[in-house]
């Protein structure tokens, strides 16, 4: 009996005093880690790097309290209405759209939809008014030349923060009946083809479309065994997020501020992906070109550009280069910047639809000898940005429409 207990009390001992220097580890690696943050880091942050005006939208994206998303099981997703940060530049309709409510379509309304990514949507405007919807609606119905036998026009602006061409033709599947535009079109292109490597590349080539990277992986939660295994995953997340002591043996790749910079090179992962990508988007274009032939509406698509591809360059906008060149390389840095300075990333695209009937416009260069000051990140438009882009957008339509007639008699 005394040896049990002997054993018992030695066991115990030992357990002590191992939790008593794994918590005197711990302190002195949070004692090392807040000294090194003082006099060895810098803290660098994006609104330092960023525009004043872009800020509540960056305060927006980086607010880890509430998810910026709520999603319905069928796997569509919309703006969570408890985070309401960008009240006062944003309207939502019922759905979740930074849009008008859906309203039975007038006869004499040239109604159009438009489907894309962030800058779409409008990140960095100043209101629903400012953005490529709301400008291109006003130029149309001053101008007047588009409307034809209609009196006026509604952009609705079915575009979200994050989305994909895929996550467009849901929303264009679940709405185009209801909506019943003339003219679909879609702004997109960053997001399909360089910020796509966070996509895992076997689902990519084996459902050949883009996916909601939030959502990977999976699985229902009702079932035991993966209750078990997601907290078991987000406890060992938490515990190498937050111990120091598991961060050093964590295998989690880490970005580090000057003057220690470890720069995430995907550079020759968009490099290598470019054109799986271009593909998987041509072949969107051809599943919405498909759609728009069951509900009679006009589709031209469009390529955004970025802000490496401008030679004339602001101060504001030099800074932005030196935030993700230098300090917050998390696309690759340098390294990126040269690539996509120096390459037309939408060649293969232009040239597979150029063999289709698909209307496609490379908007890539289109800033790039505008003196003034257009972007507020590398794809984000100040309101000036978003007017340009409408209006050429416009010209485009115009252009369409001309070619439409004389194709058809009209």
């Amino acid at each position: 009996m005394n040896n049990l207990f002997n054993i018992a009390f030695l066991i115990s001992s030992f357990l002590l005093i191992l939790c008593l220097i794994i918590l005197s580890v711990e302190i002195l690696l949070r004692i090392i880690v807040f000294f090194k943050k003082i006099f060895f880091y810098q803290n660098i942050q994006r609104k330092d790097f960023i525009s004043k005006e872009y800020h509540t939208y960056l305060h927006w994206v980086e607010n880890l309290d509430k998810p910026i998303f709520k999603y319905l099981p069928i796997g569509i997703r919309f703006f969570n209405e408890n985070n309401e940060i960008l009240n006062n530049y944003v309207k939502n309709n019922s759905m979740g759209f930074r849009t008008y409510e859906f309203t039975k379509k007038k006869e004499d309304e040239l109604r159009i939809v438009l489907l894309g990514g962030s800058t779409a949507w409008g990140a960095g405007s100043s209101s629903n008014e400012t953005n490529i919807a709301g400008y291109l609606e006003k130029i149309i119905n001053n101008n007047k030349k588009l409307l034809g036998s209609k009196t006026h026009a509604k952009v609705f602006n079915l575009s979200q923060v994050l989305s994909t061409i895929t996550q467009d033709i849901l929303s264009l599947i679940f709405h185009v009946n209801e909506l019943e535009p003339d003219i679909v079109i879609t702004f997109a292109g960053w997001n399909e083809l360089i910020t796509s490597y966070k996509l895992d590349e076997r689902i990519l080539n084996k459902y050949k479309l883009f996916y909601l990277s939030e959502m990977e992986n999976w699985e229902p939660t009702q079932l035991p065994k993966i209750k078990k295994k997601i907290i078991k995953n987000l406890i060992g997340e938490w515990i190498i997020d937050n111990i120091q002591i598991f961060k050093i043996f964590s295998n989690k790749k880490k970005i580090y501020l000057a003057p220690n910079i470890k720069i995430l090179d995907h550079t020759d992962h968009v490099s290598k992906n470019l054109k799986l990508n271009s593909m998987i988007v041509v072949r969107n274009y051809n599943i919405i070109e498909k759609i728009s032939k069951g509900f009679n509406f006009t589709v031209i698509h469009f390529l955004q550009p970025n802000l490496y591809r401008k030679l004339l360059l602001s101060k504001s906008e030099i800074k932005i280069l030196e935030l993700y060149n230098e300090y917050r390389p998390i696309h690759g840095g340098k390294k990126i910047a040269n690539f996509l300075e120096n390459t037309n990333i939408y060649q293969y695209i232009c040239d597979e639809s150029s063999k289709t009937s698909l209307n496609v416009v490379s908007l890539l260069d289109i800033f790039n000898k505008e003196k003034e000051s257009i972007y507020y990140t590398l794809v984000h438009f100040n309101d000036l940005g978003y007017r340009l882009t409408a209006e050429i957008i416009y010209k485009n339509l115009l252009v369409n429409q001309n070619n439409y007639s004389k194709k058809n008699n009209v």
